[in-house]
């Protein structure tokens, strides 16, 4: 939770820089924005290698849900450097009023695997072959207020977001049978096709619903 104070209160200092310089120069504090979204940037660029490889890694479960062993090799995560962060405004004394939106362009994963589970100690879930997936364009806003004396948790908090339609998971291999495989892709494609239209046909309520979330887990740190 600590991770969130951190970017909150950033956002919040960088704010009152803004504030304190636009009254002298605006075109400084426009740099300063600028110049902290380089470096938020930046950080992402640096920290998240695109692409992401791991070799290999293997998964054993002993309980009542699963059961057995999954291993995974040549993990291939890209488009982590398509992560854009900006500010889109910033303005008030107190309280500070902050938009910031995220975008992820496109991410693509691709994993080799071997599995033999046992779901629930009675559905056997084993197969070998390849997972991909793609999230596509995915936008999401952030708007808060912050104010004195509580600067690290800030109120009305308001999340919106945006998800593509070329989204999708394909898992190949599924008990070793070709025609379960592509029964199972073809069940798996139309729920997310509906998922991503049921998101942004109902957009407006689950962002209610995710800001209030949002909004409480805050208040709670």
């Amino acid at each position: 939770m600590e991770i969130f104070r951190c970017l909150f209160f950033s956002i919040f200092i960088l704010g009152c820089i803004h504030i304190i310089e636009s009254k002298e120069d605006i075109h400084n504090a426009d740099e300063g924005t600028e110049l902290f979204v380089k470096f938020i940037n930046n950080k992402i660029a640096l920290d998240l290698p695109d692409p992401l490889v791991i070799e290999s890694f293997s998964q054993r479960f002993n309980d009542v849900i699963l059961t057995g062993t999954f291993s995974g090799s040549d993990l291939n995560l890209t488009g982590l450097s398509t992560i854009v962060f900006n500010l889109t405004k910033i303005d008030g004394i107190f309280p500070v009023k902050v938009n910031a939106t995220l975008t992820v362009e496109n991410l693509n994963l691709y994993l080799d695997y071997s599995t033999d589970l046992m779901v629930g100690q009675l559905l056997p879930f084993y197969g070998t072959g390849n997972i991909s997936a793609n999230i596509n364009k995915i936008d999401i806003s952030l708007y808060a207020e912050f104010n004195i004396p509580d600067l690290t948790h800030p109120k009305n908090i308001d999340v919106s977001f945006s998800v593509g339609d070329n989204t999708y998971l394909v898992i190949e291999g599924i008990l070793r049978n070709q025609d379960i495989s592509d029964s199972i892709n073809e069940m798996i494609h139309t729920f997310i096709s509906r998922f991503v239209d049921f998101v942004n046909i109902n957009q407006d309520l689950i962002e209610r619903v995710l800001s209030s979330i949002i909004q409480s887990i805050v208040d709670g740190l």
